[in-house]
């Protein structure tokens, strides 16, 4: 176990610190940005009138360099918020610096205060807790219980875990994806929650495997680490995320209010399961307009009360768990939609019906369902084996029936798309 001493070290050696890289302010499981500038503006008077602050912690970190003595680092632990507004206040760069503060709230920039003033925010100390010897699990514990004013989301837990995958974790997190719905899913660091669920379900080829931040941890701190394998799944990830941006893209383009829909880490995550699904079973390249069209009509078919789509997707209530029958569901249902609107070929003939197969079947059904008698489109029926596929019956039009979502999962689904 490490040890910590209390000290007191004025806002100038921090900031020479921080200028110097020898004081890293926001190390990686730190959380990004949250403070509104009001608790900014309301730091800056504290500082100013000579009042506490609060602790701040630090841990030590040796480096040796070529030549002479070891220099220490230092990152912060508890305290990069108000750190960090002490240096942009001092360095005048950021915006919030340099426009008007609210009505009723008296500040001065920096660059602006008579040099007295300057002095003495230079020389306000500042109470340091200096850790020393602390493994990095022991920090990341440390950091953890400390956020217990506000507690951590699960993508900032998920970048505060140590594992052999963070680097894989990190390379995603990166994806121009998570800029959707003017970066929604950045916020309290989703995108690293999203990131871990898409790494892992690739990893495993579970598209539907539980994605709570008690399976991410299990699987980021314990499943054994192949780098093959895991440089592999990082590459199949970034290239389901990049054909899913694509069709996101092509939905907003069609439909420009649909980009707010694109905000909900939900749709997000079942997209991606379904084209995690599909990429083996269907060709979907060159289809991304298509494919859009089918994931609009899914999500406003889920808002029409009384349909197929809305009674399901109400059973998946907000546990936001993906394993369960309604998700699964709610995740055929997309797909359907998905394969519908495309008109994709199958991979494999004699377990998927073809585009032509599918023609066939919706004519001689009148657009109706074979066993309830609803009306049915194009894009929502399912082609069905009258016997199924796993009992022997064959992939012919004469074996197959356009059924509606509800008696197709009276049937069973179509489990063939999730084996």
């Amino acid at each position: 176990m490490g040890r910590f001493e209390l000290d007191k070290w004025d806002v100038r050696r921090l900031y020479e610190h921080w200028k110097k890289h020898r004081l890293n302010v926001r190390p990686e499981y730190q959380r990004t940005k949250v403070w509104p500038d009001r608790m900014k503006y309301a730091l800056v008077e504290t500082v100013l009138h000579d009042w506490p602050m609060g602790l701040i912690m630090i841990n030590v970190a040796p480096h040796v360099e070529a030549e002479g003595p070891p220099v220490e680092y230092y990152e912060v632990v508890d305290g990069q918020q108000r750190l960090a507004t002490l240096f942009e206040y001092k360095d005048g760069d950021e915006q919030w610096v340099k426009k008007a503060p609210p009505k009723g709230v008296q500040f001065t920039p920096y660059g602006k205060l008579n040099p007295s003033f300057q002095e003495a925010f230079d020389e306000y100390r500042v109470a340091v807790a200096v850790m020393r010897d602390f493994e990095q699990d022991e920090i990341l514990d440390i950091y953890s219980r400390l956020q217990h004013s506000k507690p951590l989301k699960i993508g900032e837990k998920v970048k505060a875990l140590k594992s052999e995958f963070k680097p894989h974790v990190l390379e995603l997190t990166h994806h121009k994806i998570f800029g959707l719905a003017s970066g929604r899913h950045r916020v309290r660091d989703g995108h690293w929650n999203l990131a871990a669920v898409f790494f892992k379900a690739v990893y495993r080829n579970r598209p539907l495997d539980r994605q709570e931040f008690a399976h991410l941890d299990e699987f980021l701190r314990h499943e054994p680490y192949d780098p093959s394998r895991a440089k592999k799944a990082a590459a199949e990830t970034a290239k389901i995320l990049n054909f899913e941006y694509r069709m996101a893209e092509e939905a907003s383009d069609q439909e420009p209010n649909f980009e707010g829909n694109l905000a909900s880490p939900r749709l997000i995550k079942w997209m991606f399961a379904s084209l995690q699904l599909l990429f083996p079973r269907y060709v979907l390249s060159g289809r991304e307009h298509l494919l859009a069209e089918g994931v609009r009509s899914y999500w406003h078919a889920r808002d029409q009360e009384g349909s197929d789509e809305w009674a399901a997707y109400l059973n998946t209530g907000r546990t936001g768990r993906i394993d369960t029958d309604d998700v699964r569901a709610c995740v055929e249902q997309l797909m359907n939609r998905m394969i519908g609107a495309s008109e994709a070929e199958a991979l494999d003939p004699k377990r998927f019906f073809s585009r032509e197969q599918r023609g066939e079947i919706f004519a001689n059904s009148k657009g109706k369902c074979a066993l309830c008698g609803i009306k049915l489109t194009k894009t929502n029926f399912h082609a069905d084996h009258i016997v199924p596929h796993r009992q022997g019956g064959p992939t012919e039009v004469k074996n197959g029936q356009a059924l509606c979502t509800a008696c197709n999962r009276k049937k069973g689904g179509n489990a063939e798309l999730f084996e």
